[in-house]
């Protein structure tokens, strides 16, 4: 894949480098928050639960927010995959609300009623990501997840009355540790969902994170 190949091609271009400044600690633990931005790839407007199949008012929009946490566990120490490089073990979880409209409610449709409800689209991401650190720039740690695993939750359901999936995540991001145990991060990725529950599910989200080095 594209996306795939450009972010391990990243990594090797960081290998060659030339090494700046000490590293401002040698932890390779963390604990993260991290909030930004998410866009799904494709809208779920005009959907049974979604928006009723409304063609006036419809949940149509792909932009919105993210909140997450995360643990970064150590699998090798700092240099020691090969110089200047280490291997962490990510588990993130991952909540995004996508669009957000007054629509008809389903439930009153189902009933005859008229009556409209705010529904949220949104989608819970628990990652399972293998994260390469590039540890030779100090105190400037970039990272790639060069491919990880996806559970993924959609909330409304499908058409299909179906919402669990599964996919591929794919990231890049960089940490600046400001104190032994304090770093603050950047990063953007891309969920790959393979749509076994019939509805959009692939999303792009980037973000700012804080962390505690442990």
């Amino acid at each position: 894949m594209k996306i795939q190949k450009t972010l391990i091609l990243i990594a090797l271009t960081l290998l060659v480098l030339p090494v700046p400044s000490q590293a401002k600690s040698t932890k390779n633990n963390k604990v993260f928050f991290r909030g930004g931005l998410s866009s799904l790839t494709g809208n779920r407007g005009g959907e049974v639960f979604t928006d009723t199949l409304s063609t006036t008012t419809t949940n149509d929009g792909k932009l919105g927010f993210n909140v997450a946490a995360g643990l970064d566990l150590g699998l090798t120490a700092r240099n020691a995959l090969w110089d200047g490089a280490s291997l962490a073990g990510e588990v993130m979880v991952e909540f995004s609300r996508f669009s957000a409209n007054q629509v008809t409610q389903t439930t009153s449709a189902l009933l005859g009623g008229t009556a409209t409800s705010k529904v949220a689209i949104t989608e819970l991401n628990v990652g399972i990501n293998p994260k390469l650190k590039i540890d030779k720039f100090g105190a400037i740690r970039p990272y790639v997840i060069p491919v990880g695993l996806a559970f993924l939750v959609s909330s409304p359901p499908s058409n299909d009355s179906t919402y669990l999936d599964f996919g591929l995540n794919f990231a890049a991001g960089v940490d600046f540790e400001i104190t032994e145990i304090i770093c603050l991060g950047l990063d953007a990725r891309y969920t790959h969902g393979f749509e076994i529950n019939n509805t959009k599910t692939s999303y792009f989200s980037t973000g700012a994170s804080l962390g505690v080095l442990f």
